[in-house]
């Protein structure tokens, strides 16, 4: 039985949350191991991580989910993990739907489905 590959992508330190639940909180970031190109060509799904990856601009992290489209096309999913609250300022989901088009899902640790949020502007 083969293994997907699962990598983690820490893209940003920005984040202006102290969320209880953070994974971060799980190890020491300056100790991460460092992903290579080898490994991306590898990975069949991709989490991007940060800080909280909605602190970039909206093209960054479109331009970030687009490269890995096109550069690997091995990558079978790609999952952003956030707090969620970037998402929930009023009117700040509806500039999201070409990155829910992009993305296989959001996790958040707040429980909310960012999906059907998004869906209703």
């Amino acid at each position: 039985m083969i293994m997907e590959q699962i990598y983690h992508l820490y893209i940003t330190h920005k984040c202006g949350h102290n969320c209880p639940l953070c994974c971060n909180r799980l190890y020491d970031i300056d100790k991460l191991p460092v992903i290579t190109v080898e490994d991306l060509k590898q990975a069949h799904t991709v989490c991007l991580t940060g800080g909280d990856p909605f602190y970039l601009l909206r093209e960054e992290l479109i331009s970030i989910v687009d490269r890995l489209r096109i550069h690997y096309k091995n990558i079978q999913k790609i999952y952003i993990y956030t707090s969620g609250k970037m998402l929930w300022i009023e009117g700040a989901y509806s500039h999201w739907h070409e990155l829910m088009q992009a993305v296989s899902g959001i996790n958040t640790w707040c429980g909310y489905d960012a999906h059907e949020l998004i869906k209703k502007d």
